[in-house]
């Protein structure tokens, strides 16, 4: 099979990547960001930023693994990268991962993509714009460059995501309208891209790396400007979600437990003595999100949210589909911000069943 370089040709292959930098901003901060001895980039996105069907068995890289090279290459600093990626996920589980693990990295730049898996209706567009003002409110600034990239049928959420970018000043890469033009006109086939429903295979992976770091270069010589924050766009509701602490509030035993995408730091507990509480506190809130592993095991237990005695919402940790896989969900989505009392409890009859929460929180 031809390589993406081989099917398009030196031309039109650099024609593309061009193509492919859909927004400019940053210039200063990237110039200062690459000019320094140590850069940290951290990735935020889903199966294709972890490097799903082009990384297997060991053999291969996704596209962060091709940005670090090329960065080293073009600066000469010592790059250090975190792939914090989760498969199947979107921007909900993104504020999670967030929270848990970027400030204790704290990168200069922070790569996303949710582009394929996120919501296109409203509270996608909410739950993506809280995500980047969580990002752009870290006390060191670190530069956001978004990636859109698209699915065999050509869905993406470039669109709403650059309008996102262009509001708030970031550098954005985006495929939708380079490649698969490409590809819906004939000239290039789409099994020299991705065999499955939109997974690149490696070299498309090293494609999307070139694509990001022309923006980075880009955004340099254009000198690009940053803007302050501006207002939100929609409600921005999650924003200010804040981690509950599980190792308190639960009597489950806290421990590292490998999930397919990365390790956690997982509450996992078989509930005994026919205690269906999992965790109870007290705080002014009017939206829950609960991260937890979802698995295909029966013996994974259900649980249900209850707001000052009332069911309000719920999610199962057992799934036909599930692989041990982190899943979030909004459990809890109410008008009014007021003081409550909340119980996170096991469904009737999943008692003596397992269940693994990654994170619990609130807003």
């Amino acid at each position: 099979m031809k390589t993406l370089l081989e099917a398009l040709g030196e031309q039109l292959y650099n024609e593309t990547a061009e193509k492919s930098v859909i927004n400019t901003a940053c210039g200063e901060r990237l110039r200062e960001i690459l000019s320094g001895k140590e850069i940290k980039v951290a990735f935020l996105g889903a199966s294709i930023t972890i490097g799903y069907h082009a990384v297997a068995d060991g053999v291969g890289k996704a596209f962060p693994e091709f940005m670090k090279e090329l960065l080293e290459e073009k600066t000469g600093a010592r790059v250090e990268i975190r792939n914090m990626a989760v498969s199947g996920t979107n921007s909900l589980t993104g504020m999670l991962v967030a929270q848990m693990l970027i400030p204790e990295f704290k990168p200069d730049i922070v790569v996303l993509d949710y582009s394929i898996n996120e919501e296109s209706h409203p509270i996608g567009l909410e739950k993506y714009e809280s995500l980047l003002r969580m990002l752009l409110s870290f006390d060191w600034k670190p530069v956001i460059l978004p990636v859109a990239v698209f699915n065999r049928e050509g869905y993406s959420c470039q669109e709403y995501m650059l309008h996102f970018a262009k509001h708030y000043g970031l550098p954005m890469t985006g495929l939708l309208g380079s490649v698969y033009p490409l590809i819906t006109s004939g000239v290039l086939p789409m099994d020299v891209y991705t065999e499955d429903e939109g997974h690149p295979h490696v070299d498309g992976q090293e494609f999307i790396a070139k694509c990001i770091m022309r923006t980075i270069e880009r955004s340099i010589e254009e000198n690009a400007p940053e803007l302050p924050m501006p207002h939100a766009v929609t409600a921005a509701r999650f924003e200010g979600l804040r981690l509950f602490d599980l190792a308190e509030l639960t009597a489950f035993t806290c421990e590292d437990t490998e999930c397919p995408d990365r390790q956690f730091r997982v509450c996992r507990s078989k509930l005994k003595n026919h205690d269906r509480l999992v965790f109870e506190a007290q705080c002014e809130c009017s939206q829950v999100v609960v991260m937890y592993i979802k698995n295909k095991d029966k013996d994974f237990a259900a649980a249900e949210l209850l707001s000052d005695g009332k069911r309000v919402g719920g999610f199962s940790g057992y799934g036909l589909f599930g692989w041990n896989n982190p899943c979030a969900d909004l459990v809890m989505s109410e008008r009014e911000k007021r003081l409550r009392t909340l119980r996170l409890e096991t469904e009737r009859g999943d008692e003596n069943k397992e269940l693994h929460l990654v994170a619990a929180a609130y807003c």
